[in-house]
């Protein structure tokens, strides 16, 4: 079980920051985030992209420098270092040069213009200053990014031309308001619905176990509508604030659905992952119980962003199995999910329609969670499909990082896509509409975009090869990506759970 504390903690709570009208909610996980610092202080720049110049790092290879030497001088030499630089990893997967003058471990002559060994990769020698990362492919540094430029084996690796993440300084990612993204919104799913918003909040009835008390449930429904179909939403961790998911909240109630939004304690006595869970489950239950004649509890959909995703199959399995709800329509829809801690999920229907979402430039949580922890544990025979949204850039960057499901206007963490722009339009609010509306409302139309028929992810306006963008990739079976060390893989899954959680 993981303690929040100090810088650990700080650095999860800067992830969200800056978003309009927030100012304790951050998308940080109890072991996950929108991208940032680990909890324990541990990996504080897990996909830098490049190490300094001179340091040995771990891998073998060749190390090309501005001279001869062993590593004291400019020089030329071959570097076959395994072992971290003296002190310990500061930025583990930085990817290029190491600080001149960092002495490493490992064995091997090195490069650079300063003393100390230095090593590379040989898959990965090139001119982009690459490391090889813990999942065995290259990483571009931060310049190479920068300049659009990335070496054909970390291409390869990572799925074809343009899959090394925005080559696009840091003011020039994609954010509506500020950054024009050249890309018109959808004007089907996704897009404002007809009906006003009412909006509604009270505590949940586990506020009385002490602080600290994460907020209030907020419930948006449609206005004047009864027996309209529900959507529950587990958020983040961290990302307490409902702002956070206000426009994509928003949107789905313009639509006919009621919209459940239950924030769960983050820290103290209640950091365990079950005491989040039974936040989330009292919290979904209360507003049931608040709205007997708004919400038609035959028809629900289960929706989770990271440690809320990995929550999601769990409230369904307590809605659907134990309290009968959803016997009419039912959905899931999972994003970047982190660990998941239920228990049997066989027992959901077969007949569910279960998408499961994932970003390629994800850093914070490892795709083999959503595939073993999430995808495997549910019924074979579950109607399932697995989205990749990749990054792209032309007029802007547009980013596919762990933060993309994030904040309304404004810039927050860019560089994880923790800003509203047209992937969250398209990639998202659209996708995730059209589910609810194909699965809840038997809106026939809605089934390409629902179930990945159509790939669609909008068009660049002014782009100089007037072209799309970068598609939707579409599966009926996991197709992890492992383009970047994650802050957490799924060999740390027993890391984080609670104590005495039977693991694995």
């Amino acid at each position: 079980m993981r303690i929040w504390t100090g810088a650990g903690l700080a650095l999860w709570l800067g992830l969200f920051a800056g978003c309009p009208g927030e100012t304790d909610g951050t998308d940080a996980g109890p072991g996950e985030d929108a991208g940032g610092g680990a909890p324990d202080g541990g990996l504080e720049d897990p996909s830098d992209g490049g190490a300094d110049a001179g340091s040995s790092g771990d891998g073998d290879g060749d190390g090309d420098g501005d001279g001869d030497g062993d590593g004291d001088g400019d020089g030329d030499g071959d570097g076959d270092g395994e072992g971290p630089p003296d002190g310990g990893l500061e930025e583990p997967s930085d990817g290029g040069a190491a600080d001149a003058g960092s002495s490493g471990d490992g064995d091997g002559d090195g490069d650079g213009d300063g003393d100390g060994d230095g090593d590379g990769d040989a898959s990965c020698a090139g001119s982009c200053g690459l490391a090889l990362s813990p999942g065995g492919t290259c990483s571009c540094s931060a310049a190479c990014l920068t300049a659009g430029d990335c070496c054909a084996d970390y291409e390869v690796a990572c799925g074809g031309p343009g899959m090394c993440g925005p080559a696009a300084p840091p003011d020039n990612y994609c954010q509506e308001g500020t950054t024009p993204s050249g890309i018109a919104p959808p004007m089907d799913y996704g897009a404002p619905g007809s009906y006003a918003v009412a909006e509604a909040t009270f505590a949940n009835p586990l506020d009385t176990i002490g602080p600290p008390n994460p907020g209030d449930i907020t419930v948006f429904t449609p206005v004047g509508e009864t027996d309209v179909p529900v959507i529950f939403f587990s958020h983040a961790f961290a990302a307490i604030n409902v702002n956070l998911y206000r426009p994509l909240l928003e949107m789905l109630a313009s639509h006919g659905f009621a919209v459940v939004f239950v924030p769960y304690p983050i820290g103290g006595g209640a950091d365990g992952n079950e005491t989040k869970y039974a936040w989330l489950d009292a919290g979904f239950v209360e507003a049931a119980a608040q709205f007997p004649t708004v919400f038609d509890l035959t028809r629900v959909g289960f929706v989770g962003h990271s440690f809320g995703a990995g929550a999601t199959p769990e409230m369904a399995r307590l809605g659907i199995v134990e309290r009968g709800w959803g016997s009419a329509a039912r959905f899931m829809f999972i994003i970047a999910p982190w660990y998941s801690w239920g228990t049997g999920y066989d027992t959901l229907p077969t007949d569910m329609l279960t998408i499961v979402q994932v970003y390629a430039d994800d850093d914070v949580n490892d795709h083999e969670i959503a595939a073993q922890d999430i995808w495997d544990a549910l019924p074979a025979a579950m109607p399932k499909q697995w989205q990749v949204v990749r990054s792209d850039t032309c007029t802007c960057a547009l980013t596919a990082g762990h933060s993309v499901p994030g904040c309304g206007a404004g810039t927050v963490n860019p560089e994880a896509g923790g800003t509203l722009n047209a992937h969250d339009r398209w990639a998202v609010w659209r996708r995730m509409h059209a589910a609810a509306a194909y699965a809840l409302l038997s809106d026939a139309a809605a089934s390409d975009v629902a179930l990945g028929v159509d790939r669609y992810l909008g068009h660049w306006v002014g782009c100089e090869d007037d072209r799309d963008v970068t598609p939707l990739e579409v599966s009926a079976a996991p197709a992890p990506t492992a383009c970047q060390p994650y802050m957490y893989d799924y060999a740390a899954r027993c890391d984080n759970a609670d104590v005495g959680y039977p693991c694995p």
